[in-house]
């Protein structure tokens, strides 16, 4: 082995052929038994290799060995940052990794689609995931020694189905009206401006007789119900008339026959 070599934790340092009688005390120190092991810590290592022969005669050669550490990769954002769920158009919470020791750079695999990540020794990952799933990433962290990594898991589920509609867009202000929920049932209907009278908000059913005539943005909101809770939402425009005046008269009550 040359007298002085740098080598990584997760190398194995540079073989030279030693006297069968050789003690490589540094080698035993640090769990290696051969010529060639990888060392398990970092850090600088001077090391005696001592031959003995005939009459106690005794010669030695010292060298150093500095062991480099291998990248490191951690999170710095807050610990629940690491593995998130969310539900599907919503950003994730920002997380954070640092690369450390002999790390000179990181890739990012695995995100969500519309999630991504930017820098290099200072990671972050943000995003707004538009496609639902379990998506496990994991973060490496590359330099001129071995990798290392961290993974998480983004958990991203869809969101509910609020799709809905009315029989008529234009309505005579008379009778009722039924929506008719073709997505999740369950949630709540509203309305803007003010002005509808509900049979119920959450059937969507209106009083049309004695709603005010006008145009309406009907809202209905879903419940929430299914696993993620990822509520959604759409819009639905009515109109409601004044009834059509049906009244008429003959000039007369009475009329002769011929």
């Amino acid at each position: 082995m040359p007298k002085g070599q740098s080598s990584c934790v997760s190398d194995s340092p540079s073989s030279k052929k030693y006297s069968k009688y050789s003690k490589l005390s540094f080698f035993r120190a640090h769990g290696v038994s051969g010529r060639t092991r990888s060392p398990t810590a970092s850090g600088s290592y001077t090391y005696t290799v001592t031959a003995t022969g005939c009459a106690s005669q005794t010669a030695s050669v010292t060298g150093t060995i500095t062991v480099n550490p291998d990248a490191t990769v951690a999170l710095s954002s807050a610990a629940n940052t690491a593995n998130q769920t969310v539900c599907m158009n919503h950003a994730i919470q920002t997380i954070t990794y640092t690369v450390g020791a002999t790390g000179t750079g990181a890739t990012v695999t695995g995100l969500p689609p519309n999630v991504n990540y930017s820098g290099s020794t200072n990671i972050t990952i943000s995003g707004t995931p538009n496609v639902s799933g379990v998506y496990v990433y994991t973060v490496t962290a590359t330099g001129s020694c071995g990798p290392a990594t961290s993974t998480g898991t983004i958990t991203v589920y869809p969101l509910e189905n609020p799709a809905f509609t009315y029989p008529n867009v234009t309505n005579c202000k008379f009778g009722t009206t039924a929506a008719s929920i073709t997505g999740l049932a369950g949630g709540t209907f509203s309305a803007t401006p003010a002005g509808i009278v509900w049979l119920s908000t959450a059937t969507g059913n209106i009083d049309l007789a004695n709603s005010a005539v006008g145009t309406y943005t009907i809202k209905y909101v879903t419940p929430g119900t299914t696993p993620g809770g990822c509520k959604d939402s759409t819009t639905f425009s009515i109109t409601i008339t004044t009834a059509p005046n049906a009244a008429f008269h003959y000039a007369s009550a009475l009329y002769c026959q011929s």
